[in-house]
């Protein structure tokens, strides 16, 4: 599966913590043996994503509250990945568009280059014949 590789920001940090009070408020946790510490690994994951995708995880009717009664660390990471993914899959998409672009673009420059390359190939014979024509001019060259 898919994630994001982008670091967390103060920002994220922030609404990761308020998505992780939004979650909590529908689901308590599972009797864990450090709130605290649960509290602070959820918002670490949620961190690691971007908010755009926070409504999906959270909706009541279709996200994580729907899916369990009581969220796990890991139940938190799968929901999470699977709002993700369409927008996974979208970054991929427009980095393999820009590749093939770049792709493109390089191949341009260099046929260009070769058909630079054949062209001053191709004065340079014209300009030797031409050398040769001037210096022996009563040659049939293989003509007659």
């Amino acid at each position: 599966m898919l994630v994001p590789s982008s670091p967390n920001t103060c920002d994220g940090g922030v609404a990761a913590a308020t998505a992780v009070d939004d979650l909590l408020k529908l689901l308590p946790p599972l009797d864990v043996g450090d709130p605290r510490a649960f509290i602070a690994a959820a918002v670490t994951i949620f961190a690691s994503y971007p908010p755009s995708i926070y409504p999906k995880v959270l909706d009541p009717v279709r996200g994580l509250p729907s899916q369990t009664a009581r969220p796990t660390l890991a139940d938190i990471k799968r929901a999470l990945e699977v709002a993700y993914e369409p927008r996974a899959m979208e970054l991929a998409r427009e980095r393999a568009k820009q590749w093939a672009a770049l792709a493109a673009a390089k191949e341009a420059r260099d046929l260009a280059e070769v058909e630079k390359r054949s062209e001053r190939r191709r004065l340079a014979e014209k300009a030797e014949v031409m050398a040769l024509r001037a210096r022996y001019p009563n040659r049939a060259y293989g003509l007659g």
